[in-house]
């Protein structure tokens, strides 16, 4: 592993801006010339995408001056110039609190546009680690592309960058920048640990120690600064799914249901009349539908609404009626925001429940 001695002794604190220092809307994408020389590079060229908060001192410097010393910095630090040509872009922010379908199109439409050039080798991205795990997916299902993809973490503002921080975003770019993380899927770094983007789970707000692979674990690790795989995922992703970006305006409308203790079927009539394309429903642990909701969700599959249920547990609901059985979706083992991002996409392509179901059992 990357010892922190090490990282501490060549980062100067100003490169710990990890998340950006962007607050606006406009790209700040400057195109390299591409040479003969950049050609033939024997270093990876790496993008680094910065889409959090900045964590700059604006008492100190400005946005855009910040932006440049980050620049320079990656240009010339060791630790980053000996691991790979790092081109910084500063596209827009991306509000983890947030953030909307069509926030993700224009990233994905930016970053298939980047992947596409001969020249990159693969990117990173910086995320608010609040929805870090939906972007991540999202990419996953959508990116044409077997280059190595690596959302981690936005460091923490100045004052409380740890380490761990620093290492997590070295280490990023270490994947990023290693032909072993080609065709592994969008991927999540964090803890020296790399998870595939439909398993990552983030389960803890207050710790450096944020994600987990739920049930499957982790692919596999950043050992000495270079990452050793020991797995691979046999679910669909990037260049070998069915989706296209192109053909993609805007994504359908799918609405997500929560039940608890005392659920009622008066948001599910309300979607119903709104036309909503999709229902996702966080069913309880054993998948148990009061007969009012479960009578709705059926008027709801009469009107055409495809209906997918997932449980709260990560595994598959335990739906005990036969008719909705029959007529809904079962997903097995997706996280009710991610089967949310998988039906938006599945509805692009068609609304037949059946089938929508094949792809809730390939990705």
């Amino acid at each position: 592993m990357i010892r922190k001695a090490l990282l501490l002794s060549v980062i100067p604190a100003a490169v710990l801006f990890a998340g950006a220092c962007s607050t606006g809307t406009d790209s700040r994408t400057t195109e390299p010339k591409v040479s003969r020389q950049q050609l033939h590079r024997t270093k990876p060229l790496i993008y680094l995408y910065a889409t959090g908060e900045g964590i700059i001192d604006k008492t100190k410097a400005s946005e855009e001056n910040a932006v440049r010393e980050v620049e320079k910095i990656l240009r010339t630090e060791p630790a980053f110039r000996n691991l790979a040509e790092i081109h910084f872009v500063h596209p827009f922010r991306l509000n983890g609190d947030n953030v909307s379908a069509a926030d993700w199109l224009k990233l994905a439409r930016d970053i298939q546009a980047t992947l596409d050039k001969p020249e990159v080798s693969g990117i990173v991205i910086t995320h608010d680690s609040s929805t870090l795990e939906d972007t991540a997916y999202f990419l996953n299902l959508l990116i044409k592309s077997d280059k190595p993809i690596i959302l981690v973490r936005t460091i923490s503002p100045l004052k409380t960058v740890t380490t761990e921080s620093i290492m997590n975003f070295y280490n990023a770019l270490a994947a990023a920048a290693s032909p072993e993380s080609r065709d592994m899927g969008v991927l999540v770094s964090m803890n020296d640990t790399l998870y595939a983007a439909r398993d990552a789970d983030k389960n803890r707000a207050d710790k450096s120690a944020l994600f987990r692979g739920g049930d499957f674990g982790p692919l596999g690790f950043i050992i000495n600064g270079k990452p050793q795989y020991y797995y691979k995922t046999i679910r669909r992703h990037t260049a070998r799914t069915e989706f296209d970006l192109s053909a993609i305006r805007e994504l359908p409308q799918v609405k997500t249901l929560y039940l608890y203790a005392e659920d009622s079927p008066h948001q599910i009539l309300e979607w119903i009349q709104k036309g909503v394309k999709g229902i996702v429903v966080d069913c309880s642990g054993e998948g148990v539908l009061k007969p009012a909701i479960g009578n709705a969700l059926k008027e709801a599959i009469r009107k055409g609404i495809v209906v997918v249920l997932s449980s709260r547990t990560g595994s598959a609901a335990d739906i005990r009626d036969e008719e909705i059985r029959r007529n809904a979706v079962l997903d097995n083992s997706l996280s009710p925001q991610k089967a949310k991002i998988l039906l938006m996409l599945a509805l692009t392509q068609t609304g037949n429940s059946r089938k929508i179901q094949e792809y809730f059992k390939r990705y």
